[in-house]
């Protein structure tokens, strides 16, 4: 008789172990093959992507400094003047250039040149005629920059020869009436400062910004500025590279290489993203081997736990048995058959979580059988008084859904509810409006506990419905939403893990519905009310501390500082360098 008790747990046990190793198996080999494919694909995809946002973020740079000094070069009054000839002093515009090249972390040096005066003014102070300043070699590549200029007009970014090192410089022109050159504005860029906003040195991968003679112009690891790029490609020019295939395999400093490209046409330059393929077969053969080692531990944890789980799942079968079929056994073929009579009380349990989950959210699975609501209904909150706890009143609500360690819920037909009755000493109740169907629970709900809540405020009463208090002065439940989303934003708005949907899912509403109701309340949308709050938190640490961007960037919740550094000028219309710098001078 003892073994055919036990005929279950041994089916069990080895039904367990066997299809666990199986699929094991099965699950780690193709597992082992699609994440090879994958780390391929995505380290392409990575390599793109990154490059993308390195050139969008570079270009948007670039413009905007070409900006900036296109209106110093062209409608600054003191540049202006000068070269009106009105007021003219040179000295004050040598101060302006000074102050200019100062206050932008990207710019080393400027040079204004008077074409037709042949006069020449620094931002390191100095003026005076080229023959005069000829040995500066800011002046030696002045003149570099023009032969380029003559060469191609239209170019912005020169690269020269200066110092013993390369110089990277951006040039402005303006033209007399007979289309000869006047004036030459010539922004000298500091390559390392370009360099670093790509990515830090020890990254596993490179970004280098090359121009039309194949010089390194900006390199992430700042190890290639001014020298030819050591590509293993034979060309004049990169930017005669094919654009229908953006990314290659080539060596790179005689290192075998995942090269992607992108090219930027205004400045003449081509931006590449270097991956040694080296990294990625580690990557490939680490994953195998962890993937091997996680099978043989998956196997034996699936032994342990095939007979642990069995075990604990046939104890209380077991228990059951041995209590309850030593008189009648024989008409029992196994354990099957005893537990049918247990299946009553689960199928109520069932219900009671399902009905809470509806409270919670609206929704069951798409599979759940909501039948047992008989419509139309109500539901009842109850809010325990103090020294009341769930566990001291269960005789009293044997058929009620505990919500939290002080609320209680349940559904009643309308039938029911003429029969119910309360237990005035033990809590407050609320009664939600008359329900139809499923999609009005979960609102009722909230109308109930509004209900309750407001009835704990009364003296002498313990039960109350909703349409009692609807048109009172009572916190409305869209107000009380209102004030959990303004709690939640004060504690989490400004961590960069913070989201809209974490936000609807603590204060347990839809994405939709948080959005609706804020906008109701506020007059302004969420996500442009987060921004706001978020760059105005921004403008204080720019006053009032000596944060980097990158840090306060952080501090305010974003860990894309690009995209903190565009939203700033483009709601402000002013750089943070710029702001900070009006601040203090203020």
């Amino acid at each position: 008789m003892t073994n055919k008790k036990r005929q279950v747990q041994r089916k069990m046990t080895l039904t367990f172990v066997l299809s666990g190793v199986f699929l094991t198996g099965l699950l780690s080999y193709f597992t082992s093959r699609v994440i090879v494919s994958h780390l391929i694909e995505q380290s392409v995809k990575y390599a793109t992507q990154s490059l993308d946002v390195a050139k969008v973020g570079t270009t948007t740079l670039l413009d905007d400094l070409v900006s900036e000094y296109y209106f110093l070069f062209n409608e600054q009054s003191i540049i202006t003047n000068y070269k009106l000839g009105l007021n003219s002093n040179t000295a004050e515009v040598a101060t302006l250039l000074r102050q200019t090249s100062l206050a932008d972390p990207l710019v080393d040096d400027l040079v204004l040149f008077n074409v037709k005066n042949n006069e020449v003014i620094l931002s390191n102070g100095q003026f005076g005629d080229v023959q005069t300043l000829e040995s500066s070699s800011k002046v030696q590549s002045l003149r570099a920059s023009l032969e380029s200029l003559k060469l191609k007009p239209n170019r912005l970014l020169h690269y020269h020869f200066v110092n013993d090192r390369y110089v990277l410089a951006m040039t402005l022109v303006s033209y007399d009436a007979l289309n000869a050159i006047d004036y030459v504005l010539m922004i000298q860029i500091n390559e390392e400062s370009l360099s670093s906003l790509f990515t830090g040195v020890n990254s596993n991968y490179e970004i280098a910004i090359v121009n039309e003679e194949n010089i390194v112009i900006a390199d992430s690891a700042q190890k290639l500025l001014g020298q030819p790029f050591p590509l293993d490609l034979t060309y004049t020019n990169p930017m005669s590279l094919n654009d229908k295939i953006n990314y290659f395999l080539s060596r790179v400093n005689q290192e075998q290489s995942l090269v992607a490209f992108s090219k930027s046409i205004p400045y003449g330059v081509v931006f590449f993203h270097i991956t040694p393929y080296a990294s990625i077969e580690t990557t490939i053969n680490s994953v195998n081997q962890t993937i091997v080692l996680l099978f043989m531990g998956f196997v034996l944890l699936n032994i342990l736990v095939s007979w642990y789980v069995t075990q604990r799942f046939y104890a209380p079968i077991k228990a059951m048995v041995d209590q309850y079929v030593k008189q009648d056994y024989d008409h029992a073929k196994n354990e099957y058959d005893l537990i049918e009579s247990t299946l009553f009380d689960l199928k109520h349990h069932q219900n009671d979580q399902l009905l809470k989950q509806i409270f919670l959210t609206g929704h069951g699975q798409e599979d759940n059988d909501t039948s047992f609501l008989s419509f139309p209904g109500f539901v009842i909150v109850c809010l325990l008084n103090e020294g009341h706890k769930n566990s001291e009143v269960q005789d009293n609500f044997k058929s009620w859904i505990v919500m939290n360690d002080q609320t209680l819920a349940t559904f009643k037909s309308e039938d029911e509810l003429l029969t119910w009755s309360s237990h005035e000493d033990i809590g407050s109740y609320g009664v939600s409006q008359k329900i139809y169907s499923i999609e009005d629970v979960r609102q009722n709900y909230r109308y109930a506990l509004a209900a309750a809540q407001y009835c704990e405020t009364l003296e002498g009463v313990s039960f109350i419905h909703y349409d009692d208090i609807r048109k009172s002065e009572y916190l409305t439940p869209k107000t009380h939403l209102s004030q959990q989303i303004n709690k939640y934003l004060e504690e989490f708005g400004y961590s960069k893990d913070f989201s809209i949907e974490n936000l609807a899912d603590s204060c347990g509403f839809s994405v939709g519905y948080v959005r609706q109701v804020f906008k109701e309340q506020t007059g302004i949308a969420l996500n442009e009310y987060v921004i706001s709050m978020r760059l105005e938190k921004a403008k204080e640490y720019l006053t009032n501390s000596s944060m980097s961007g990158k840090e306060i960037s952080e501090a305010v919740g974003y860990s894309d500082s690009r995209y903190f550094y565009t939203q700033f000028k483009k709601r402000f219309n002013v750089t943070i360098e710029n702001y900070r710098s009006m601040m203090k001078g203020k």
